[in-house]
């Protein structure tokens, strides 16, 4: 038996759904039956419930994006400066981790494989 997992992106759920859900329990109707209709979970209604009370709005918090560590500018300087540095060599430079270095070359679509620097005798 094979099970899969499935993974959710967290989403945060609308405004007007949010609205919907409180005014429903507002008119009467039960908080089991309001979050089953919904299709939200008890707690997530407790907060929206909650955060309605303190603030006024059910509008939902905006994600912020912490900057990069690593300039992106600044690390292509140093690689085409030095195109055959390792990726311990950048993270010293720059005073981060490789897995750091890594994902910045990723997210530039930079490729960091190496030739192999001897060749077997026979294949040349």
């Amino acid at each position: 038996m094979i099970l899969s997992k499935v993974v959710l992106i967290e989403m945060s759920h609308s405004k007007d759904l949010r609205e919907k859900a409180i005014k429903y329990v507002e008119q009467g109707g039960l908080i089991k039956d309001a979050c089953k209709l919904f299709e939200v979970s008890r707690s997530s209604f407790q907060r929206w419930r909650l955060k309605q009370k303190q603030t006024g709005s059910v509008i939902p918090k905006s994600r912020t994006k912490s900057p990069y560590k690593i300039n992106n500018d600044e690390l292509k300087d140093y690689i085409n400066k030095h195109p055959d540095a390792y990726l311990n060599e950048i993270a010293e430079y720059f005073e981060v981790t490789a897995p750091c270095i890594f994902a910045a070359l990723k997210r530039l679509k930079i490729t960091r494989k190496k030739s192999p620097r001897f060749i077997k005798k026979g294949m040349s």
